[in-house]
């Protein structure tokens, strides 16, 4: 009996130790790992312009030289028109360097990580994109359409492009709810991959 004791105590004591020795739960910074990604593109939407290089009209003048310029225009022979478009886009992406402390929380026993995800950006990228020429028609006496005319007009384009977007805020509300969605979808894959889920929120 005595012996069936001291067994038994021992396996007590060595159960015991393997427990203590037992290696706890790894904790993982979720934060740094979402910071290590820096800026992330969430969301892009393609908007055009299309817009035309013509001779100045009599009728469209605004003063005395423009109405010259005009004036000689009619008098010449044949045609002068070109229609060009322009392709831009609009970003939405978020910088997750920007994550702080108190933005992300994990909850081990649940399996839960919240996020409070940064400001999404809106940003449009515009001017760097080649002017398309979509119809060219110069005939008679009329002057071949100038480099310097294409580089105007696509700025007059963009500038028009900018001040609709800015008057229509159903496109960028729209452009912010695909970003956030997602947003969403990467932390909620990103988490997934040790076990968590995500409770994503938005400043």
């Amino acid at each position: 009996m005595l012996l069936s004791g001291m067994l038994l105590f021992m396996f007590a004591v060595s159960c015991q130790r393997q427990e203590e020795q037992k290696p706890e739960t790894e904790v993982i910074d979720f934060r740094s790992v979402l910071s290590d990604v820096s800026e992330l593109r969430l969301a892009e939407m393609s908007l055009s312009k299309v817009g035309r290089v013509r001779d100045e009209r009599m009728r469209e003048a605004s003063d005395v030289s423009s109405w010259v310029r005009a004036a000689v225009n009619h008098l010449k022979i044949g045609a002068r028109i070109g229609v060009y478009s322009y392709d831009t886009y609009l970003t939405a992406s978020a910088d997750l360097s920007q994550l702080r402390p108190e933005d992300v929380h994990v909850d081990s026993a649940a399996k839960v990580v919240e996020v409070d995800f940064p400001p999404i950006q809106v940003a449009y990228a515009g001017r760097d994109m080649e002017l398309r020429e979509e119809h060219v028609r110069v005939t008679g006496l009329r002057s071949a359409i100038t480099p310097r005319e294409r580089s105007e007009l696509k700025s007059m384009m963009a500038a028009s492009l900018q001040r609709e977007l800015a008057a229509n805020h159903d496109i960028e509300q729209q452009l912010r709810q695909t970003a956030r969605a997602s947003a969403t979808e990467f932390i909620s894959a990103l988490v997934a991959e040790h076990g968590y889920t995500a409770k994503v929120t938005f400043r």
